[in-house]
């Protein structure tokens, strides 16, 4: 489906002046993406020709993600059912790259020309006129909204018996992109577990944090970590904030880990351990 950005045509869209005041189209996140999908709530408001077309089928509420980093770029559009307020589920690449998302609400129908009419809730300098309108078409849009996620994404914690009693050991996982493994002595497991959100459990994530990034330190300064592309993109965004990275001078493990800690619980229970 090609989109078509025209201003030919009527767009709903705030501090545009297409519409009357009664008309909006808005898009709230109602859940983060740290489980490989975002969860959009498109709502649309007043009566419209906007309202008009997703009522008859030709018009579909949509979402375009787009990696920064790359060319990859995908739109997911909403099954027709008629309703002016839809939940729509994005699954999204399996990167901790930025991400871009672009709510809209897109023109399914065929090609055609539209002559304007007083139900279609347009404003007085559509009244009495005619445009063109083509598949693709994007008839309402939110604006564009960013999806990040942070350096406690990159870490697994398993309980793991070989390991000394109150201790653990952080390994790089260097698979799918890269990621920090912290094998931890079953009693602090359980320790953790039972202290989540606290500032013991606080203090040990940011142990583990600051032991995953000095091993990346040690053992990568000098060599091409390409194929890691989560680390990479967590020095990127160090080196955005004026923060030194790993292999760099000045490099300290703990800031950094200090630095990405208050972003990094979800506490996602896994089979064999949990994802902080």
């Amino acid at each position: 489906m090609n989109s078509v950005n025209s201003y030919l045509f009527p767009v709903l869209e705030e501090g545009r002046f297409d519409y009357n005041d009664s008309c909006s189209y808005s898009v709230n996140q109602v859940a983060s993406g740290s489980d490989g999908v975002i969860t959009l709530e498109h709502h649309l408001v007043g009566d419209s020709f906007v309202s008009q077309l997703i009522k008859n089928g030709d018009a579909r509420f949509a979402c375009t993600v787009v990696l920064k980093s790359s060319l990859y770029r995908k739109t997911v559009t909403v099954e027709p059912n008629n309703s002016a307020r839809v939940l729509q589920v994005v699954e999204l690449p399996k990167t901790l790259e930025i991400m871009d998302f672009y709510p809209t609400i897109v023109y399914t129908g065929t090609d055609r020309e539209i002559k304007v009419a007083d139900d279609m809730g347009l404003s007085k300098i559509w009244q009495k006129s005619s445009f063109d309108l083509l598949q693709g078409s994007i008839l309402a849009k939110e604006s564009w909204m960013e999806l990040e996620t942070t350096a406690g994404d990159l870490i697994t914690v398993i309980s793991d018996d070989s390991q000394r009693e109150g201790s653990f050991q952080v390994e790089i996982n260097q698979q799918e992109g890269g990621r920090f493994v912290a094998k931890v002595h079953p009693d602090l497991y359980a320790n953790l577990n039972n202290s989540k959100g606290s500032l013991h459990f606080n203090s040990v994530v940011t142990h583990m944090l600051s032991s995953g990034f000095q091993k990346l330190h040690d053992e990568f300064q000098n060599e091409d970590v390409g194929h890691l592309t989560n680390f990479n993109f967590i020095k990127k965004k160090l080196e955005q904030d004026s923060l030194n990275p790993w292999g760099s001078e000045g490099f300290d493990a703990t800031l950094i880990a200090c630095y990405f800690l208050p972003h990094a619980f979800k506490n996602t229970q896994l089979d064999d351990g949990y994802e902080l």
